[in-house]
């Protein structure tokens, strides 16, 4: 069994010898290629939005709505990362250094684009160099990205430390609510006394007016 490979045996094939090349084909390199190029396309989009900021002007007022990265000085530098590693020179064992020798560039508006007869066409004849600046490159940009969404990355200690802070917070509110709950316990049995204080005025006014001979209402 030769992995990747379809062997077909002629019918009369039985007792015969044959000699059996096996080469590799572009066309599967080649999707798996412009599955990573839209891959990158979008999450530099997705980037993007989130750190957008965006105005909207409405008579002489402007509002901005911010991304939930905006103002993020990390994720800003990522994208620029990527975009800047994407674009360099990748010193390796092979003769290619930069991705647009194999038909990956950037277009006018910074978008990742695939020409796959190009990248086809060296991969087909520099298969060694190809697969060389590709480990060298793609391994750095994997690095980086590691670096942000990695277990003990940037992102997953910046959820750790929004998790920790709306802990914080829910245990803050918990306990203010607890103080505004005695607080109003407080408040109520004030009022009870103020309550029971004037009852008692006005006991002691009807004595004073039945031991006066006066009658003194104070139903209020």
């Amino acid at each position: 069994v030769v992995d990747g490979t379809t062997i077909n045996l002629a019918s009369d094939a039985a007792g015969k010898s044959a000699r059996l090349s096996i080469a590799a084909t572009s066309d599967k390199a080649a999707v798996l290629m412009s599955t990573m190029v839209n891959s990158f396309n979008t999450t530099l989009t997705h980037l993007k939005d989130k750190l957008a900021s965006t105005p909207k002007t409405e008579g002489e007022k402007t509002t901005y709505t911010r991304g939930p990265l905006s103002g993020d000085a990390g994720f800003r530098s990522l994208r620029l990362d990527l975009l800047a590693r994407m674009n360099s020179n990748y010193t390796n064992s092979g003769s290619l250094k930069n991705f647009s020798e194999i038909g990956i560039s950037f277009d006018k508006d910074n978008k990742l684009t695939l020409d796959s007869a190009k990248f086809s066409d060296a991969l087909k004849n520099h298969a060694s160099d190809v697969t060389a600046l590709l480990d060298k490159g793609l391994g750095e940009i994997n690095s980086l990205v590691s670096g942000y969404a990695g277990s003990k990355g940037s992102l997953s200690n910046s959820l750790t430390s929004i998790d920790l802070q709306r802990t914080n917070y829910d245990k803050r509110i918990a306990k203010y609510n607890d103080s505004l709950t005695r607080r109003k316990e407080t408040l109520y049995n004030i009022y009870l006394g103020y309550q029971n204080q004037i009852v008692e005025y006005g006991y002691t006014a009807q004595w004073f007016g039945i031991m006066s001979g006066t009658n003194i209402n104070t139903s209020g």
